[in-house]
């Protein structure tokens, strides 16, 4: 009886001994999940390279130049008959300045994009040609709703600054465009397309992460 107590408690002992050595190991936690913070989108203001600021600038006034032609071209094949006391048909001179104001007005709504910042060596010629369409655009409106040929050719004709008349070739010059308006335009006629929709593409992706 003893020799079975004794027998006993020696693997009770043993089996003490042997879980006490046996310790369990814990499981690591698994790593926290990282969020990035960092924004799929530049919430902006972004500023300008002069690189950017040229490609911009371009794609900006390139299409507005683009109605000007056209709406000269207009006027000039009233001009004999108007001269010689006629009154011609106007249609055309107010279609030309409907489609010059709109590629104007576009002109000013993506110079007033304050999503990007201007290069400080351009920013103030900047203003001068916002300036300088927005006078164009009161014109242009004008020639649009004109009654006759002779009310649309006698529309004043917006005065403008000695500043504004060199801004454009300013800008030019500090971004290291060519200072010829017509070769410089080839490549930037859809100008006014890609800008809004880069600007559209833009303000949906901001409006997501907020």
């Amino acid at each position: 009886m003893n020799s079975s107590v004794t027998t006993a408690a020696a693997v009770a002992s043993m089996l003490i001994l042997v879980l006490s050595g046996c310790t369990a190991t814990a499981t690591p936690a698994a790593p926290a999940e990282v969020t990035s913070t960092v924004p799929a989108i530049d919430p902006g203001p972004v500023d300008l390279t002069a690189e950017q600021a040229s490609e911009r600038y371009l794609s900006i006034v390139c299409p507005a130049n683009q109605g000007v032609d056209p709406h000269q071209a207009a006027f000039v094949a009233g001009e004999d008959e108007y001269f010689n006391g006629g009154s011609p048909d106007p249609a055309a001179v107010k279609a030309s300045a409907t489609e010059l104001a709109t590629l104007t007005r576009a002109a000013i709504t993506f110079l007033d994009d304050d999503y990007y910042v201007w290069p400080s060596s351009v920013s103030e010629h900047i203003a001068h040609i916002r300036t300088s369409y927005m006078g164009q655009l009161t014109a242009n409106q004008a020639v649009a709703n004109a009654e006759t040929y002779a009310e649309a050719y006698n529309t004043p004709v917006p005065t403008t600054t000695p500043e504004q008349d060199t801004a454009g070739q300013e800008i030019r010059y500090q971004l290291d465009i060519s200072s010829d308006t017509k070769a410089s335009c080839i490549g930037y006629e859809q100008g006014h397309t890609e800008l809004a929709a880069e600007r559209a593409e833009r303000e949906a992706a901001l409006a997501e992460q907020e």
